[in-house]
């Protein structure tokens, strides 16, 4: 079994060692990468796709247009015209004609008031899911980022737990040579060097998981470097104002931003039930037909109205008026939501306060109470059990307090993701 663990724990330093080259990177620099990843620059390209469709909203209810139309025909037969002088044909059997127009909307209330508008406030909602993205991926890449450094310290905390170990077991060997200790105290050290081996091929193949992670949010090899939170009091958390942090929450913007959209979009289909009106100068050019002028130009104004449409503009007006009240209701299940997200940050954050607190003195107690019971068992009044006990004991608040700053500042990033605040700022209440 050990041989196993040890040929795993190689497998996993070789297939790791590309993500050890890549140079330390602090946690901002980590986050900032994240910000900038593949799926931040999917939602940038889909509010310039947004951008862009809103353009064409406004232009085509505002822009001028122009159309050039051109025909040719060819007649089996002519118009003749009978007179006493005898029958004369009237044109070409060939008829051409080309048509320069330039249109002018003038009144055209669906698109100008209310459909360009709603093509603008998708494109703003796009922006604001932009900035979201970018808060949600630099948080997730803060998590995992803190995740390997805890990882790291008990790790470290582990490898300490081997080395006491490993020099404790070759002094009981020379006493059990000695005839002062037993063997089985002996085979009792080295399971629990075994363990502490084990131990360390686990948190190894964690740590390879979570650098891969970091490399697919942030676009790059990362290795974490060493990250302090600041100094907390153990007082009291303020209360969020709920005003403030849902207009800081950009997802919930843009739920809004969508809402106004489809209110504004239903009120689009109802105008569209109202006339229009246009101007237009058109240019034609004819030959052939001796009907019409070789050349001619008109100038008019253009009234469009359908008074009747079988019910399609009500259905269509019904099935924006029903998006608006399902984003209504996303809107209400969001700010509920967003309350909870708060209230879960905000026991996390008492929580990693109160580890922290309590770190310090377990380890002071556990370092007492291994001594003793190594005093005692070097005195014959207690047995290897005990010591490894003790041992166990100490390296696990040595992680413990370790950990503890690093719950504390993912604690302090989830309350500000939350909240809506900025990830980049001074992390402090």
């Amino acid at each position: 079994m050990r041989s196993s663990a040890l040929l795993l724990a190689s497998l996993l330093a070789g297939a790791s060692s590309p993500l050890a080259v890549a140079a330390p990177t602090s946690l901002t620099a980590t986050m900032q990468a994240a910000a900038e990843n593949t799926r931040v620059q999917a939602a940038r390209w889909r509010a310039q796709a947004a951008d862009a469709t809103a353009r064409a909203a406004w232009r085509g209810s505002w822009a001028p247009s122009l159309d050039l139309q051109a025909q040719a025909a060819h007649r089996d037969q002519l118009s003749t015209i009978d007179t006493p002088a005898g029958a004369f044909t009237l044109g070409d059997r060939d008829v051409y004609e080309a048509t320069l127009s330039l249109r002018q909307p003038l009144l055209d209330l669906s698109n100008q008031a209310y459909g360009a508008p709603a093509s603008q406030r998708v494109a703003q909602a796009q922006h604001q899911q932009v900035l979201r993205q970018q808060r949600v991926q630099a948080a997730a890449a803060a998590r995992r980022y803190l995740d390997w450094l805890a990882l790291e310290a008990q790790r470290q905390a582990i490898l300490a737990l081997q080395d006491s170990l490993q020099l404790r077991a070759a002094r009981v060997r020379n006493q059990s040579a000695a005839g002062r200790a037993l063997q089985a105290d002996v085979l009792d050290i080295d399971v629990a060097v075994t363990e502490a081996r084990q131990q360390l091929v686990e948190i190894e193949a964690n740590q390879t998981v979570l650098q891969q992670d970091l490399i697919r949010l942030a676009g790059r090899p990362i290795q974490p470097q060493d990250a302090r939170p600041p100094d907390h009091a153990a007082g009291p958390i303020p209360t969020p104002d709920w005003a403030k942090v849902f207009a800081q929450r950009r997802d919930l913007q843009a739920l809004r931003l969508q809402r106004e959209g489809q209110h504004l979009l239903a009120n689009a289909e109802r105008a569209s039930a109202w006339p229009t009106l246009g101007a237009a100068v058109s240019v034609i050019r004819s030959q052939g037909n001796p009907f019409t002028p070789e050349e001619d130009v008109r100038v008019g104004l253009n009234l469009q109205w359908q008074p009747f449409t079988s019910g399609r503009i009500q259905a269509q007006r019904q099935a924006a008026e029903s998006q608006r009240s399902a984003l209504d209701a996303d809107i209400g299940q969001l700010q509920a939501a967003i309350r909870v997200e708060v209230a879960e940050a905000q026991a996390s954050i008492r929580t990693a306060i109160s580890l922290a607190e309590l770190a310090q003195s377990g380890v002071t107690a556990s370092e007492a109470s291994r001594q003793v019971r190594v005093a005692r068992y070097e005195a014959g009044r207690a047995t290897v059990d005990e010591v490894l006990d003790a041992e166990a004991a100490y390296a696990r608040q040595r992680a413990q307090a370790a950990t503890a700053g690093y719950r504390l500042l993912t604690a302090l990033i989830a309350y500000r993701l939350a909240t809506g605040a900025s990830l980049f700022e001074d992390l402090s209440l």
